[in-house]
């Protein structure tokens, strides 16, 4: 079963759907962030088939899309070099933060894996690092970092962890 979520997250309303299991098996889920600049089903509903699979096998699954994408309403920057700076310098990592901690809450699930294609990933993986009591895993598809000159130097002053982490 699927069920479609609107989740208001500090000021923004992020889309989802939570694909539903016969029988959930542990408070442990999995969240798929819309795949770099495609909407949440994935390339080729890569994304939905993984959670139908992951759901049959008793586990709860999200896909969720960032604004400006697919179903949720916001901003987007204009073009593909933009969206990836604004998501390899972390700029979505607090949203995702907060829809963690949101989901868990919500679902009782002590933990999420968390999951993204190119850049969507590196979200993932700056989120491990910032959530490391909620992150139990991540499943990395293709993970792209990549940015011009100047943001590759803004990046590394910071220790490689993006604008507002540390390590």
């Amino acid at each position: 079963m699927r069920e479609v979520l609107e989740i208001p997250i500090m000021g923004e309303v992020l889309v989802g759907t939570r694909h539903v299991p016969l029988v959930p098996a542990a408070p442990l889920g999995v969240l798929f962030i819309n795949f770099g600049y495609a909407t949440r089903d994935g390339h080729g509903g890569l994304a939905v088939r993984s959670c139908e699979a992951l759901a049959s096998r008793d586990l709860e699954t999200f896909r969720f899309d960032l604004p400006g994408i697919g179903d949720s309403p916001g901003p987007l920057p204009a073009g593909e070099q933009p969206f990836t700076d604004l998501v390899v310098t972390g700029g979505y990592a607090t949203l995702v933060q907060a829809l963690v901690n949101r989901l868990c809450e919500r679902y009782r699930l002590h933990q999420l894996i968390l999951g993204g294609l190119c850049v969507t990933a590196v979200t993932a993986i700056l989120m491990a690092g910032r959530e490391r009591q909620r992150i139990a895993g991540l499943v990395m598809l293709e993970p792209q970092m990549f940015f011009y000159e100047e943001k590759a130097s803004d990046f590394a002053l910071n220790g490689g962890c993006g604008p507002g982490f540390s390590d």
